[in-house]
């Protein structure tokens, strides 16, 4: 589990310098979400939030590869969801129930509405939060 101080991790991104924003690093931090303490990873600077959902047996983690090319436009939240790595264990691990834990996330940041992208059970997630707030759900890519 992540401890509660700050962590900074430097990944190099290959981009002109010219034609992109480059973002190279990402934050390592943790909240606590209705009693569950939750490891997420964070970039970017400006732009409309981005959150990003793990599938099964993965992490926030998985997605390191693509947070610092979605930092240039967003500002990238990839979410350790309940159980998973950095976060505790939740009273129940369903769909529903992990798409109302990533809007009690949404809010204990103080974002209204975001981009979801889910993949595998992350997609599932956020297929669900979409349905049952559509109003928080900007955009939805499923894969």
């Amino acid at each position: 589990m992540y401890s509660p101080h700050l962590y900074l991790s430097v990944h190099p991104v290959l981009v002109s310098p010219r034609r992109f924003r480059v973002i190279s690093s990402f934050q390592k931090r943790t909240i606590d979400v209705e009693g569950i303490s939750t490891g997420y990873l964070t970039a970017g600077a400006g732009g409309p939030p981005l959150v990003l959902l793990h599938g099964v047996g993965t992490s926030a983690g998985e997605w390191t590869w693509v947070l610092p090319a979605l930092a240039r436009n967003h500002l990238v939240y990839a979410i350790d969801l309940p159980g998973y790595d950095g976060s505790s264990e939740p009273p129940d691990y369903s769909p529903a129930f992990t798409a109302r834990f990533v809007s009690a996330f949404l809010d204990a940041l103080g974002i209204a509405q975001a981009v979801v992208v889910g993949n595998s059970f992350g997609g599932l997630v956020a297929l669900h939060l979409a349905l049952s707030e559509p109003e928080r759900v900007s955009a939805l890519v499923l894969g």
